[in-house]
């Protein structure tokens, strides 16, 4: 996920200081599935690195990571949001991550969000928010609309729907989302405060999933560096674990 095109456009923000000091970050995967009648039967059972906090969490809390470092303490809740869940899967979790510049990050997976936009960014920062979230197609199952008319599952970036469509990376269109899925840039403009469309930056071969296995290929002939390295996965189980554990004890725990 380090190479979604709403999360690079998010970190192109916050590199350029658009937003200034960042004071809360939001990061969402949400949707409404009440009923687990359709899960994969892995999504049903506990297990050892299972649950939502695993599933989808991992993603979330690794973009944060990269973009602001490792916080000071942690705050986790893993649970379930269905009523009916006999295998005891964790379908859910809210993860705050709290730094000692007092920013507080929010990962939240949610299963029971009966939303028309479903929420995926929301970034304050004392100059300025970035604020993204899709919009849901009425259907049997939950989808959403991406660039070209493919069905996109969710909010996920648009890259995975097109190869599922069989696009490749470099194919006309491959990865652009279209301007209704912008996201959303406010600033204070004199002494007022002035929303905007801000468009999702386009990918480049450089920029999409391919990266990620044109890195691979050079880290296996010794050419470079993998694109994530196994330290940085390390530090990510690492907070989760937290997180697991600050649920069980009740309580925040130091990093």
């Amino acid at each position: 996920r380090r190479y979604d095109t709403d999360f690079l456009t998010l970190q192109s923000l916050i590199k350029s200081n658009t937003l200034g000091r960042i004071v809360e970050f939001e990061s969402h995967i949400d949707r409404y599935k009440p009923t687990s009648a359709n899960a994969k039967p892995w999504k049903t059972i506990r297990q050892p690195g299972g649950g939502a906090i695993y599933d989808i969490g991992a993603h979330l809390i690794d973009q944060i990571v990269l973009l602001f470092g490792l916080p000071q303490k942690i705050t986790g809740f893993t649970g379930s949001q269905r009523a009916e869940n006999a295998g005891g899967y964790d379908d859910s979790c809210t993860v705050l991550m709290h730094y000692a510049d007092g920013m507080i990050a929010t990962v939240k997976v949610a299963v029971v969000s009966p939303e028309e936009k479903q929420l995926r960014f929301w970034v304050r920062g004392e100059s300025g928010s970035y604020k993204k979230a899709c919009s849901i197609l009425p259907s049997g199952a939950i989808r959403l609309v991406c660039a070209d008319t493919v069905l996109q599952q969710y909010h996920e970036d648009p890259q995975e729907a097109h190869l599922t469509a069989g696009k490749r990376p470099g194919d006309p269109g491959f990865g652009i989302e279209t301007e209704d899925h912008y996201g959303t840039l406010t600033v204070p403009v004199e002494s007022t405060l002035k929303s905007e469309r801000y468009p999702t930056l386009q990918p480049t071969p450089d920029t999409t999933y391919k990266a990620i296995y044109t890195q691979l290929a050079a880290a296996v002939a010794g050419k470079g560096d993998v694109a994530v390295k196994a330290e940085e996965a390390r530090e990510v189980i690492r907070l989760i674990e937290l997180a697991k554990r600050s649920n069980e004890e009740g309580k925040t725990l130091d990093v």
